[in-house]
């Protein structure tokens, strides 16, 4: 028989107990990436979908319009028709490891593991296929600063697009690349750092 000790004012307690019993508090961190990777994912899913659908079908069609008859070149046509099924299909692999999170399922993180780094695989694709179709590209905004500018010649309008030299057009294509290279790759570089804390590979050992 264990023996109980008591105070006034204070509750007895057990000599022999112990701290097995004692419950700890659920993390957070689980729901918090989550819905966030969840929401995330859901977003870039259908911000690329609308990207990829004016880029090859509302963009010629809006030029037109304008008055500007030019065509989007084949190479852009295809490096973004590419981007934007392998983004769709990375964003599900990050939509399946966002849902196996939330039910704090060890799966669900392999699977936003996967994701970071097929995210980061994808933004070296992009920039190998921006230099692959750099001269298309150039070529390409040329034509449409001079088919603008012979829109507004037709319809007696003065502000004309000041034409730039190759170097100053491959510049600012490089330099939208890098921006959006580094703004895309800030949530899974810290995504896939956070996952392979000690701390939290432990926790995850425990999760079903």
């Amino acid at each position: 028989m264990t023996e109980m000790h008591e105070s006034p004012g204070t509750v007895g307690y057990d000599d022999d107990a112990g701290f097995d019993d004692v419950v700890t508090p659920e993390t957070t961190w689980p729901k918090v990436i989550g819905v966030f990777s969840l929401v995330y994912a859901m977003t870039g899913m259908l911000c690329i979908t609308a990207i990829t659908i004016s880029t090859l079908f509302l963009s010629a069609i809006m030029m037109q319009m304008g008055g500007m008859d030019i065509e989007i070149p084949l190479a852009v046509q295809a490096m973004t028709a590419a981007m934007g099924t392998l983004t769709v299909i990375v964003g599900v692999v990050m939509m399946v490891g966002a849902v196996g999170l939330l039910r704090r399922r060890r799966s669900g993180v392999k699977w936003l593991k996967r994701w970071s780094i097929l995210r980061l695989v994808l933004l070296f694709i992009g920039i190998g296929l921006t230099f692959a179709t750099g001269p298309t590209q150039m070529d390409f905004q040329r034509q449409m600063v001079d088919a603008r500018n012979d829109a507004m010649i037709e319809n007696d309008r003065p502000d004309l697009v000041q034409e730039k030299s190759d170097e100053q057009i491959w510049n600012q294509i490089l330099l939208q690349t890098a921006i959006f290279t580094g703004l895309y790759a800030i949530y899974p570089v810290f995504l896939g750092l956070f996952l392979s804390r000690r701390s939290i590979a432990d926790e995850v050992d425990s999760w079903g």
